[in-house]
């Protein structure tokens, strides 16, 4: 019996130190949980501007694919911009045309230069050196803020 009274007087000073233990595993999961979601919805975030790329992207691959049409068909000898609804590819003249759009929501500007032509600004406003004409595409997607742009070109 009196083994039993020393133990009780022995755990006298341990009162509540298991309940200040599992506290702090609970605070240590917290702040790992707390870490792990910040990250996941970067992520999320980072796929989304990601989508959003890849649409620009083919939109600008849409405009080159208009512009080899539109260049083997009509032979423009200046600079022109490419309408995309034009069924005869005779629209050249305004470089700063309006976007086309593209049912997804997406835009695309295409921009045939001839050889020893100058190339828009956003395409790098260089000289065009192809042999032939040097098409550079503008794709724009808008679901994104801010609006998602890439820049495709091709020479021929």
């Amino acid at each position: 019996m009196q083994y039993l009274r020393s133990l009780k007087l022995k755990s006298k000073g341990n009162k509540g130190v298991s309940l200040i233990l599992v506290l702090f595993i609970i605070a240590a999961f917290w702040a790992i949980s707390m870490v792990i979601t910040r990250f996941t919805a970067q992520e999320l975030k980072f796929a989304e501007v990601n989508e959003y790329s890849e649409i620009a992207y083919y939109a600008a691959d849409a405009g080159v694919e208009r512009g080899m049409y539109c260049a083997r068909k009509s032979n423009p000898t200046s600079q022109c911009t490419i309408d995309k609804d034009s069924s005869n590819c005779d629209s050249c003249g305004n470089v700063d045309a309006d976007r086309n759009p593209l049912s997804n929501g997406a835009f695309y500007t295409v921009v045939i230069t001839p050889s020893g032509g100058t190339r828009p600004d956003w395409a790098g406003g260089e000289t065009c050196d192809a042999g032939n004409y040097c098409i550079d595409s503008k794709g724009e997607y808008t679901g994104a803020t801010p609006n998602v742009v890439r820049i495709k070109s091709r020479e021929y």
